[in-house]
């Protein structure tokens, strides 16, 4: 889950900080290439979210250090970003024709157009620095939280930017308590649990502080753990609708549209997925001989689990008989790199990385490495629950998970990524990566990977692709119908038990991920579908489909097709 994932990016578009972004240069004999003009809307849009811009590995704009900055959400700071956006747009208009680009800089051109109409429905209608506390947490969690594991600059060096983040904390948790109003009972609840574990990060780095920074850096800490514990308290008077959560269809269309960056329909992508629902249920029963034996299968394969120690190191060995898989099999040109760590999900972003995700190598640094997310099953859960939790990634679940979010999936889409060129190109199609098409290439390569043969052609591996299958399409189910239908919650939790075979744990998990975000969900069976038609479409061979179409980066699939219509194999 690039997703559930994350991403660290979300929130580049959903917070403020410099006034020094500027617009286009002015007119002139030569126009700029529009490869600069999309690296400096990068760069200029990280400078908003500091945060996001040390995961990325901008260091400094315009002389200013952003690695000992922090997020703002004071009113002033989001009218700068309104006002860059203007700024930039005007200067669109004025400097450049679309129609006048190369494909490859028209779909850029879009991408650009995208981000900044999602900017805008962020800042003036979806408004969640108003309504969700957990924004807080997590952006505050990551402005420390990268710095503390990402090695790119010597340790001391690191900790003082978190230092001078700290520093700050007071101040942004005041902006918060101004800010909320309204909040939904259950997004105080998980905003509560998000700063108790940001309280808790605080502990685990001042632990090895350096000595000659010991005094100052222990002052700052606990000032920002004493900011953190009047924001728990403040959230505790908070209150809202109940439903506040949903969206609503107007909104969510408008959301939709602009992450897929296509003009899909609710009520027809709806349509699709439970038509596909159907198809996958159906051969679901073919392959277990009945649909009445369905169940008994799937629950034969959940027995197959090993012991909640041997999760991570299950994962470990997985990821490497993935990697050898893809290079004996030669089914795509793979990066010639092993930058990728599985680690632990940090704890504040657990609320929606429930189960794992994927952080990509930065884009400006890609020799720090990647990460691979895994939700570790807490030790002191009840027996019953970590089962649940094990018996949904089994050994087989495991394998699929590890494939998705690494081997061949995000971890080799997103380092193909990183070898763009032009410069401004790459950084376009990572830090704003589509995740219509992130997610769907790592379906798709999931199943490329069991049609070569990996684990030995086990029919269990292609039986629990097929369960996950239908929770990919029920995730649009669920999205669409939970924000345009007021789908009961306890009703679709029924339905991802009993037509969706979850795991109770499991299908809990994904009812509370689906009330902390909107349309992320429907990502999934959205570019699954669009890239079984891609391949359908391309004459070439299946290696060349993929190199083919990696080496476009993360755009919308829809400008995927035109890109490859346009170049011969």
């Amino acid at each position: 889950m690039l997703k559930e994932m994350r991403r660290l990016h979300r929130y580049v578009l959903a917070t403020a900080l410099l006034g020094a972004a500027f617009a286009l240069p002015s007119c002139s004999s030569k126009p700029p290439r529009f490869s600069t003009i999309a690296e400096e809307f990068v760069l200029n849009s990280l400078t908003f979210s500091p945060s996001a811009a040390t995961a990325v590995g901008y260091r400094r704009h315009n002389g200013v250090p952003l690695d000992e900055l922090l997020d703002e959400f004071a009113e002033p700071a989001l009218n700068r970003q309104r006002n860059y956006y203007a700024r930039f747009l005007q200067g669109l208009a004025r400097d450049v024709t679309r129609e006048k680009l190369s494909p490859e800089d028209q779909v850029d051109f879009d991408i650009v157009s995208q981000q900044i109409a999602l900017g805008r429905l962020e800042l003036d209608e979806l408004r969640t620095w108003e309504r969700d506390p957990r924004l807080y947490a997590e952006v505050l969690g990551n402005a420390l939280f990268v710095p503390w594991v990402q090695e790119y600059a010597p340790e001391k060096a690191r900790y003082y930017h978190i230092l001078k983040r700290l520093e700050k904390f007071r101040s942004r948790v005041e902006q918060a308590k101004r800010n909320l109003k309204n909040v939904p009972p259950f997004w105080v609840q998980m905003g509560l649990a998000a700063n108790a574990a940001t309280v808790a990060l605080i502990d685990k780095i001042a632990e090895k502080r350096p000595t000659e920074m010991a005094t100052k850096f222990d002052a700052a800490a606990a000032d920002a753990k004493a900011a953190l514990t009047d924001f728990a308290a403040h959230l505790k008077t908070l209150s809202g609708p109940e439903d506040g959560w949903r969206l609503g269809p107007g909104l969510y269309k408008k959301q939709l549209q602009l992450v897929h960056g296509a003009p899909l329909e609710p009520a027809q992508l709806l349509a699709a997925a439970e038509a596909e629902l159907s198809a996958t249920q159906a051969e679901l029963a073919a392959l277990a001989g009945g649909a009445q034996k369905i169940k008994p299968m799937l629950d034969s394969i959940a027995s197959q689990h090993g012991k909640r120690e041997e999760y991570f190191p299950s994962a470990e060995r997985i990821l490497a008989e993935a990697t050898a898989f893809v290079r004996a099999k030669s089914l795509l040109t793979l990066p010639d790199t092993s930058n990728l760590k599985v680690i632990e999900t940090p704890a504040f972003l657990r609320g929606i990385y429930t189960v794992g995700g994927f952080n990509p190598s930065p884009a400006l640094q890609p020799q720090l490495g990647a990460q691979y997310w895994l939700t570790p099953i807490p030790a002191d859960w009840p027996p019953a629950r970590i089962e649940s939790k094990l018996r949904e990634y089994n050994r087989y679940g495991l394998a699929l998970l590890t494939i998705h979010e690494a081997m061949p999936g995000h971890y080799v889409q997103f380092e193909i990524s990183n070898r763009l060129e032009p410069r401004g190109r790459k950084l376009l199609r990572t830090v704003f990566a589509n995740q219509a098409f992130a997610e769907g290439w790592a379906i798709y390569s999931t199943e490329m990977m069991i049609k070569a043969g990996f684990a030995a052609n086990d029919p269990n591996l292609y039986a629990t692709f097929l369960k996950q299958q239908l929770r990919a399409v029920s995730n649009a189910i669920l999205d669409i119908k939970f924000h345009t239908q007021n789908w009961p919650e306890a009703e679709a939790l029924r339905y991802l038990i009993d037509q969706t075979y979850q795991e109770r744990e499991e299908a809990e998990a994904k009812i509370q991920r689906a009330k902390l975000s909107s349309v992320q969900l429907t990502t999934y069976f959205a570019g699954y579908r669009a890239f079984r038609q891609l391949r359908t479409n391309f004459k070439g061979s299946d290696r060349e489909f993929h190199d083919a179409v990696l080496k476009l980066g993360a755009i919308p699939t829809g400008a995927v097709a035109k890109l490859l219509a346009a170049t011969p194999i």
